[in-house]
């Protein structure tokens, strides 16, 4: 196996898998990429009950997809499935795993989907947060991390009682923490689209404000106890880190917890692959492969393109920039949901 082989395998040492709920909330379908890329058998629970699997007749196109790039097309049949949660598992929280020659999930590896989905969220808001309309997706996203970064908020800020998302799109994370009675939520995005329509929907749990890409936001310096933001500096070109690095750290007060998200090696080799472009995302720490275009309308950008790029980073580059501002105190590979890294920092 090449050098540039055993680095994209050796970015799944604990396996890689994903789901998605289709018709229903309790039946799914999902792929698995077992550890080091080598054929295992899995299994999937749901709170810690086995699910009925069935391998899919056909291999979904982007499923597929995500085992070429691995350089694993052999598995692809063998590793894509559908499945159904126990009945009994009804109108309560569901924790599905899957597990790799019984080894037990992390807490980052596990889905979750709420006891109660809520509010169903527009398409266009969607697209412009997620690039879906599938609200299972959004819903099982958005309630997946609400727990993971509540986890990270005890583990690291116990007590934490205002809290910022920061780029919370159409709130599909914050609306969980504004229903949730031991946090004050605010939330900012750049896309006035879904800071209008969060305020209609949940202007009375929690406050919205829209903001410019390059301005600090209005709020005090030390107003809050925890800032999450996911998918954020995956978009932004080496200027605007630097402000919101800065900015991020005036915002919270001392020995706050920020807790972000990357495009680290996992999420490039599931989305790009591409040998020479690895090669400077090694070297560089940091690299732009192009302009995003998620919140365009009608095909026209509403976020100048210079400002909303897709970025990648290396977890080497994330401790030496990154930590001039705040001591990082976790990196959690392929963490969230779409597989970005979480980077959880404490600010001096």
């Amino acid at each position: 196996m090449s050098c540039y082989g055993y680095a994209r395998q050796s970015t799944v040492p604990a396996g890689l898998w994903f789901c998605v709920p289709t018709a229903t909330p309790r039946c799914f379908e999902g792929w698995a990429i077992p550890p080091f890329c080598i054929e295992a058998p899995y299994a999937i629970r749901a709170n810690g009950e086995p699910c009925q699997t069935r391998l899919s007749d056909t291999v979904h196109g982007g499923y597929q997809s995500q085992f070429d790039r691995f350089g694993i097309p052999e598995l692809a049949a063998r590793s894509v499935f559908g499945f159904e949660v126990p009945p009994g598992l009804r109108d309560q929280e569901i924790a599905v795993t899957c597990h790799f020659a019984d080894a037990p999930c992390s807490t980052f590896a596990t889905y979750f989907w709420p006891p109660d989905p809520q509010i169903q969220t527009p398409a266009f808001n969607m697209m412009r947060v997620a690039r879906t309309t599938n609200q299972g997706y959004f819903t099982l996203m958005g309630y997946t991390q609400y727990r993971h970064i509540k986890e990270l908020a005890a583990r690291h800020a116990a007590g934490a009682r205002d809290i910022l998302d920061w780029g919370c799109g159409a709130a599909r994370v914050l609306r969980y923490f504004a229903a949730d009675p031991a946090f004050r939520a605010t939330g900012v995005d750049i896309d006035p689209f879904n800071i209008d329509w969060c305020r209609s929907t949940f202007g009375e749990i929690a406050e919205f404000q829209a903001i410019a890409p390059m301005d600090e936001c209005p709020f005090a310096a030390g107003s809050f106890d925890v800032v999450y933001g996911i998918s954020v500096f995956t978009h932004l070109n080496p200027e605007s880190e630097r402000f919101w690095l800065g900015e991020l750290h005036r915002l919270l007060r001392p020995g706050g917890v920020a807790i972000m998200s990357v495009h680290g090696e996992m999420t490039f080799f599931k989305g790009i692959n591409d040998f020479w472009i690895f090669d400077r995302l090694v070297n560089e720490g940091h690299v732009d492969v192009g302009a995003c275009n998620d919140l365009d309308v009608n095909g026209k950008p509403t976020v100048d393109e210079n400002l909303y790029r897709n970025v990648f980073h290396t977890r080497a580059y994330i401790q030496r920039v990154w930590g001039r501002h705040f001591t990082i105190v976790d990196y959690i590979p392929g963490g969230v949901v779409a597989h970005q890294d979480y980077v959880v920092m404490i600010r001096r």
